[in-house]
């Protein structure tokens, strides 16, 4: 799976999120006694937070990866609406899509945390289903976006809060298909039926067992739900998560998967569905097939619940955590960036070296084995086909940029390769920033490319003392003259 997609195609995305809008709050603090009035705990008021839940968190999610977003939902005229409002203009979304309602008050999730564990919590909400003429204003609303934003993916996140009504969830799904634009549904409530003609229908467990009326606590049930849920809802593509099992999904050649989920310590799940939502969508619409999507979507799911409280997750930590799960080495220019922030922010020193590694020899790996030993992340650029011609000639490279890639990659102190096309890797050391540059000693530090933009943060260059004797031009005259 190329992660470096991530970088590259989320940022151009335009996703329009439908659904209940949620208030999540929290209350933190400690408890030392037990309340002579009740064998209950008594807490110690620390702090409390508030944050966008339901489908503001999805859309939360989508920004933070870098997509751009519209978000339409129904917020009340009171102190919770204003409150979202509020938090909204701060992750710098526009409000003007949402109806606001003068007879709703947005559901509120209290939970009071004591020492980093959740005691309980506690829900203000009353079921309003929309008037007549909100749910026009909706549509409307729906349809302006659809036609001037021109969403590659419609996510339909459904709480069973009243705002997703038959009609309206309908009447959104037809237009959808339409514009030919992808419809993702996060469901809730136990009529699937309201859901037909959307691309994905993304069930948890309990909702899945909810609907089908059994157990899902098996691979027969798995596929037993997976193909009723189709049946009811009139969707191909079914997906259940189903938390530290992973996702089982049933694609449209009727074919039945299960990925597992890395298994890490939890803290608090809120919220890791609407992350799945958000990064499976990202995903299936920018070029990912369903399984890497769903491998991605858990991947992030799992970062989400490492945090307390309701999260979402960045683009740099979901490329990060996914090169943590693979060997994969080969950067790109727009990847470089991200991995690179992600190394320094964990307080790890980059080094730099590049060169055409063209006839890999003894210098080379004394070169990168010294590298290395100066800091802890070393990165390799390497000069393209194109490049190398260029400053050796055409008969030049010998061995072939994928080639040369592969040699270098397969050694355990190099961290990472990226190919450059200039004639300088000038442009990658201003990307990329390391704290430490190297070359051999053919070269005088006075003379090595990139040196000035180092001097610039406090950056330094470094000579690493190799053979005079072994060179590729070397080797080639040998070879010449053997035959």
């Amino acid at each position: 799976m190329d992660y470096q997609k991530l970088a590259e195609k989320f940022s151009d995305r335009k996703i329009l999120v439908v659904g209940d809008i949620i208030l999540d709050h929290y209350i933190y603090g400690n408890s030392r006694r037990i309340s002579p009035e009740a064998p209950v705990p008594v807490i110690n008021f620390g702090d409390e937070f508030y944050g966008c839940g339901g489908a503001a968190n999805v859309a939360v999610n989508l920004m933070n990866l870098g997509a751009e977003v519209k978000l339409c939902g129904r917020i009340g005229k009171d102190d919770w609406g204003r409150k979202i409002k509020e938090l909204l203009r701060k992750e710098e979304f526009l409000v003007k899509d949402l109806i606001v309602a003068k007879d709703y008050s947005n559901p509120v999730k209290t939970r009071l945390i004591s020492d980093g564990q959740q005691i309980v919590r506690l829900d203000r909400e009353i079921i309003t289903p929309l008037s007549s003429l909100n749910e026009n204003k909706a549509f409307s609303a729906i349809s302006e976006n659809i036609n001037n934003f021109r969403p590659h993916a419609i996510i339909i996140s459904d709480y069973a809060k009243g705002f997703l009504s038959v009609l309206l969830t309908s009447n959104i799904i037809k237009l959808a298909r339409k514009h030919k634009i992808k419809v993702i549904v996060d469901p809730k409530g136990l009529d699937y039926s309201k859901y037909k003609g959307a691309d994905f229908i993304t069930p948890n467990t309990t909702e899945a067992e909810q609907v089908c009326g059994f157990k899902v606590d098996s691979d027969e049930n798995i596929e037993k739900a997976l193909r009723y849920i189709s049946r009811i809802s009139g969707i191909k593509n079914v997906l259940i998560t189903r938390g530290s099992r992973g996702t089982s999904f049933l694609n449209y050649k009727k074919k039945i998967d299960t990925l597992r989920t890395e298994i890490r310590e939890v803290y608090d799940v809120t919220g890791a569905g609407d992350t799945f939502s958000a990064v499976f969508t990202l995903g299936v619409i920018s070029g990912f097939s369903v399984k890497e999507s769903v491998d991605i979507a858990n991947t992030a799911a799992g970062i989400v619940i490492q945090r307390m409280g309701t999260s979402s997750v960045t683009q740099h930590e979901l490329i990060s955590r996914l090169y943590d799960k693979s060997d994969f080495k080969l950067l790109t220019r727009s990847s470089a960036g991200i991995i690179v922030n992600t190394y320094r922010t964990s307080g790890k020193k980059i080094v730099f070296t590049n060169g055409c590694f063209d006839l890999f020899h003894s210098g080379h790996l004394d070169l990168l084995k010294q590298s290395k030993e100066l800091g802890d992340i070393l990165i390799v650029a390497i000069n393209s086909d194109n490049s190398v011609r260029k400053l050796k000639g055409q008969e030049r490279p010998i061995i072939n940029e994928n080639e040369r890639v592969s040699i270098i990659s397969a050694l355990n102190c190099v961290d990472h390769v990226i190919i450059f096309e200039e004639d300088t890797p000038l442009e990658l050391i201003e990307i990329i920033k390391p704290e430490i540059l190297t070359k051999g000693s053919d070269y005088r530090k006075q003379d090595v490319i990139g040196r000035n933009v180092l001097s610039g943060y406090g950056g330094v260059v470094k000579i690493i003392p190799i053979s005079k004797d072994v060179s590729t031009s070397t080797l080639v005259r040998r070879i010449k003259n053997t035959y």
